[in-house]
């Protein structure tokens, strides 16, 4: 072995340590905050932040859906200071605190957001009486989390259940199985950081790639030229989110975000097409 080697595997995992310091900044405790509607009863909007953020991260989306007249539920939990179980059982607990019976249930995720939403689903799927977007969600795990499985250092910095959103079969986004509720996918497809370009394969935001943003049962799919941590700020995405919580598809009308042209909602706009076109 040269003498190099060493160093050069000291450097890349002080790389990864600040590249995850920098992209999960933070963690916070368990809870709900809502946004009132002026006119009730109103649908609520529940937002599942990712991991090591917080639920501020979400606002810019927030702000927009309650200007639309949505019942606001900003959802916070310790995302890197428990396994899987206990983040369950908070996002579970917000969940339920949030719904209400006269109001049509939607959601949007972030990241690991998205993932323990599914497995909400696996219990409480009657709960989700509306349409959910998950942003840059690692449905078929991630490198990264491959890497972190490696890394003493990194599970340390990231948590329990960072270690778990690997790309094997027994990781957890793959042992949750296809979706059964309405959802719209929104992947990225710029990398702010060489680690992510370096350990990811094919176009990703970083941390996801846009193959493994995919869930099998997903009525539509879309990619922006955005990375992992700032997706949720982008203009074009909080147009489509909005967009799809009215309509169940994508807008398809937007010039900066990519449209997946085999999705449901794509076959479902070619067949109304030719229908009318043949009338």
């Amino acid at each position: 072995m040269s003498r190099k080697q060493p160093f050069v595997g000291a450097l890349r995992a002080g790389c990864v340590v600040v590249f995850f310091a920098l992209w999960f900044p933070g963690c916070t405790s368990p809870g709900a905050s809502v946004l009132e509607a002026v006119a009730t009863p109103a649908d609520t909007v529940v937002l599942i932040h990712g991991l090591g953020r917080r639920s501020g991260s979400l606002n810019i989306i927030a702000d927009a859906l309650h200007a639309d007249g949505y019942r606001v539920c900003r959802v916070d939990y310790a995302s890197t200071r428990h396994g899987p179980p206990e983040l369950l059982r908070q996002v579970t607990d917000a969940i339920l605190e949030c719904a209400q019976p006269d109001s049509t249930l939607h959601v949007v995720t972030h990241s690991l957001g998205g993932i323990l939403l599914r497995g909400f689903a696996l219990e409480h799927g009657d709960v989700l009486t509306g349409r959910t977007v998950m942003l840059a969600p690692p449905n078929g795990g991630s490198e990264l989390g491959d890497l972190v499985q490696r890394s003493g250092l990194l599970r340390a910095v990231l948590g329990p259940t960072a270690t778990e959103l690997g790309t094997g079969p027994l990781s957890l986004p793959n042992r949750l199985g296809p979706v059964l509720f309405d959802v719209g996918v929104i992947a990225g497809n710029r990398s702010l950081h060489p680690l992510g370009s370096f350990v990811l394969n094919g176009p990703n935001d970083g941390t996801v790639t846009e193959q493994n943003a995919r869930v099998a049962g997903m009525r539509d799919f879309a990619a922006v030229h955005r990375a992992h941590s700032l997706i949720m700020r982008a203009p074009e995405v909080v147009a489509e989110v909005r967009a799809y919580l009215v309509t169940g598809c994508f807008s398809r009308e937007m010039e900066e975000v990519s449209y997946d042209a085999a999705s449901h909602c794509a076959r479902h706009s070619q067949a109304a097409k030719i229908v009318v076109l043949s009338q």
